[in-house]
C-alpha cells in the first residue's frame, strides 16, 4: 500500500467543521496509526462510492416514477388531486401554478419601461414577471403585451 493519499476539494468540503451529530460511518481516530488511519479513510471512501453508485439509479427512477404520477394525476380524466396511502403518504396535485413566458421581448421591454422599470433582466426579476402574471390571471386582468403564460401544476408528497 502506497504511504500517498490524495484529497479531491469534495473530500475536504465541511471537513473544517464537522456535523455534530456523529453516525455509525464515523471513524474513531484515537489509538490510529497514520497508516491505520489511512486504511480506515480507504475503506470509508470505497463504502461511499459503492453507495453513490445504488443511490444513483435509485434517484432516478424515482424522479420518474414522481414525474409518472404527476402526469396522472394532472390528467382531467383521473379526477385526482389528492392521494392518501396509509403508511406511505399524501400526494397532493394542486392547482396550477402559473409562470410568465417571454413571447416578444422589445413589447415587453416598452411596457415595463413604463409601468414597471427595471422588471427584466435577473433571476429575481423572473419571480417578478412570474408573480404579475399571477396577479394579472387571478384579478382576470389581460397580460402586457410581450408576455404570454402558461400553467405548470406540480404533485407535492407528504411523507406520512
Amino acid at each position: 500500500m502506497s504511504d500517498f493519499i490524495e484529497f479531491d476539494e469534495d473530500d475536504l468540503e465541511g471537513a473544517e467543521q464537522p456535523d455534530d451529530k456523529p453516525n455509525e460511518h464515523d471513524i474513531d481516530f484515537d489509538g490510529l496509526s497514520l497508516r491505520e488511519a489511512v486504511i480506515a479513510y480507504k475503506a470509508l471512501r470505497v463504502e461511499r462510492d459503492l453507495a453513490q453508485a445504488t443511490f444513483k439509479p435509485l434517484d432516478e427512477a424515482l424522479k420518474r416514477a414522481k414525474a409518472r404520477l404527476n402526469d396522472i394525476m394532472r390528467d382531467p380524466e383521473s379526477g385526482m388531486d389528492t392521494i392518501k396511502i396509509k403508511g406511505v403518504g399524501k400526494f397532493v396535485a394542486p392547482e396550477p401554478t402559473w409562470y410568465a413566458q417571454v413571447q416578444d421581448r422589445g413589447a415587453l421591454d416598452k411596457w415595463a419601461k413604463d409601468n414597471r422599470p427595471g422588471l427584466l433582466r435577473t433571476r429575481e426579476e423572473d419571480a417578478l414577471l412570474n408573480q404579475l402574471v399571477r396577479e394579472r390571471i387571478n384579478s382576470g386582468q389581460a397580460l402586457p403585451p410581450g408576455l404570454g403564460a402558461y400553467p405548470r401544476k406540480t404533485v407535492s408528497i407528504y411523507k406520512a
